[in-house]
This record gives C-alpha cells, sequence and structure tokens, in this order.
C-alpha cells in the first residue's frame, strides 16, 4: 500500500506536535514538583525532597530542581548524590 507524499507528511506532522506538547506537558508538571518541594522545604524536607525528584525525572533540564535536589542531598550528607545534581 502506497501512500501519497501529503498523508505521509501530515502523519509525520501530527507525530511532531503529539511530542511537542507531550514535552511540554512533562515540563509543566515538573515546574508544579519544584514549586510544591520550595513551599514545602522547610516544614517537610522528606516530601521536597520527593517533589524535587520528581521534577528531575520529568525535566533532567529542570536546573532549579537540580540544584534543590543536590541542596537537600548535601543537607543528608550525601555529597556525591549532591555533587551529581550540582553538575
Amino acid at each position: 500500500v502506497r501512500l501519497s507524499l501529503a498523508f505521509q507528511a501530515g502523519l509525520l506532522l501530527t507525530a511532531l506536535l503529539a511530542g511537542c506538547a507531550t514535552s511540554e506537558e512533562a515540563v509543566q508538571k515538573s515546574n508544579g514538583y519544584y514549586q510544591e518541594g520550595i513551599a514545602t522545604l522547610t516544614a517537610d524536607r522528606q516530601k521536597a525532597f520527593v517533589s524535587f525528584q520528581k521534577s528531575v525525572q520529568l525535566n533532567p533540564r529542570n536546573k532549579d530542581a537540580r540544584y534543590a535536589l543536590g541542596h537537600v542531598y548535601a543537607l543528608q550528607g550525601k555529597l556525591a548524590q549532591a555533587e551529581e545534581q550540582f553538575r
């Protein structure tokens, strides 16, 4: 079965746009977890730690979340893990 060039291009464009939407959704969720971590850091460090982990997992390029996660690792005395987040 041969698909028309226009149909193939349409499929490709749809796939690319779907990927962008998913990526943008992950970035937004990552930012939400980061904000949650910041809001709970002084009251519940463990909850903040989990929020920062989720944030980094969703968006490894979230530098603020990586720094915050590294900060909590440092507070826990886990300096190797902290250094990894600071890189």
